[in-house]
């Protein structure tokens, strides 16, 4: 339970983080905290996942973000979780902005 406890303080810390724009100050935490996290609990870790990528989106590290994104949209393909599918677009458009990209850009899903 110890934890649990530590792993929810540090993502609240690391999400105030990326927030207060010192987004390189909340890769150590959000990485200890989903190194320990029970992956049993796919959305809550998918979230997590979205806010590291967002947090490497915001430092300009693209390629982490897109691959931390990407193992995020991998854990919650489960869940379907809403809101885990709204924070994974909301970092990709940070991510496509970031790289000058504009979503109508982006290549259309096959169906």
């Amino acid at each position: 339970m110890y934890w649990l406890n530590r792993a929810e303080i540090d993502v609240m810390a690391a999400r105030c983080l990326i927030e207060l724009g010192t987004p390189a100050d909340a890769e150590p935490l959000l990485t200890r905290a989903l190194a320990g996290y029970n992956h049993a609990h796919a959305r809550e870790v998918a979230l997590y996942q979205t806010w590291l990528a967002e947090g490497y989106a915001k430092t300009g590290d693209l390629d982490a973000a897109r691959s931390t994104l990407d193992r995020a949209t991998t854990t919650q393909a489960h869940s379907g979780s809403v809101r885990v599918q709204r924070r994974v677009r909301a970092v990709v458009n940070r991510i496509d902005r970031r790289s000058g990209r504009h979503p109508q850009d982006r290549p259309t899903p096959a169906r």
